[in-house]
């Protein structure tokens, strides 16, 4: 069993910025992450807006990492099962074994919402994908539709159309990204928005080759000839470590300014707490000033 004084479950930006800032005060840190890939959903993410210089994810995530390594962090890759609360103590129990803490960093993030129509999982990975800078160029030459309408869609959108024919971005009841997507989305010569409809099925042979969409206003069925369907219609938290020891609002964690919860020495940061924003400097921000709160407990 591993003791720490400050455990960050989650290996995104807000749970390696904080992890790295802890560790560089002295103390000793637990970083619990079970995928090989960190930096979380900013790995997907072409060009990280908001920031000094617009950067693109997967450098921000390699260097938010090497942070982490360079100042003393553990590295646990495990997979959290959940987490107890015992005296002045945390016990977070993985799946290899169970680690302790006296204060707990919350920043185990969101995974993206699939579809949940026919198709979506027999055909991941042969034209399902959520990853337009990763599998873009499978894709060169060829027609996609990218499905949802908020900043993450928008943002696949303009990645896809620089590999893509023609990249249709289907939405139900408008386009809700941020302006400076919006008018690069209307500027785009192959980006075609269809509003007010639902996606039903998704078809094909060995890959994709159609997706069945249906108008909301008349229920009138069509089917968009394509290559490729790109799923971003918002994420869930991934609270479920939690659910047992906090009151959750919505699977998302309540905090004050300060990111603490209602449980002592439990703080929350990134796309599990409410009211995070949404937006990739608001976490690594947000890590920031978790960690400040967490040393003060010291």
């Amino acid at each position: 069993m591993g003791s720490y004084d400050i455990l960050a479950i989650g290996g995104g930006m807000a749970g390696l910025t904080a992890a790295s800032e802890m560790a560089s005060a002295g103390r000793k840190i637990g970083l619990v992450e079970p995928s090989p890939m960190f930096g979380g959903q900013i790995a997907n993410v072409e060009t990280v807006e908001g920031l000094e210089a617009p950067t693109p994810g997967l450098m921000l995530a390699m260097d938010a990492m090497q942070g982490c390594v360079g100042n003393g962090v553990d590295i646990l890759p495990e997979e959290v099962n959940v987490v107890m609360s015992e005296g002045d103590a945390f016990h977070i129990s993985t799946s290899q074994q169970t680690h302790s803490a006296s204060v707990l960093i919350l920043a185990s993030g969101g995974r993206l919402k699939k579809l949940g129509i026919p198709g979506e999982a027999e055909f991941d990975g042969r034209g399902v994908s959520q990853c337009a800078s990763c599998d873009g160029p499978i894709f060169q030459g060829e027609d996609v539709v990218v499905v949802g309408g908020g900043d993450a869609a928008g943002q696949e959108a303009l990645v896809l159309a620089g590999f893509c024919r023609n990249v249709t971005l289907l939405t139900r009841s408008g386009l809700k990204a941020d302006a400076r997507y919006g008018e690069r989305l209307a500027a785009a010569n192959n980006i075609h928005h269809v509003d007010g409809v639902t996606a039903e099925e998704i078809v094909g042979g060995d890959t994709v080759s159609g997706l069945r969409i249906r108008r909301v206003d008349n229920g009138a069925p069509a089917e968009i000839s394509c290559s490729g369907v790109f799923p971003f219609i918002g994420s869930e938290p991934n609270s479920g470590c939690v659910a047992e020891l906090l009151k959750l609002e919505g699977g998302l964690v309540p905090t004050d300014e300060a990111f603490a919860s209602a449980v002592p020495n439990l703080f929350a940061v990134g796309a599990v707490r409410k009211d995070y924003s949404g937006q990739i400097a608001d976490a690594i921000e947000e890590g920031r000033r978790a960690a400040q709160s967490a040393l003060s407990k010291f």
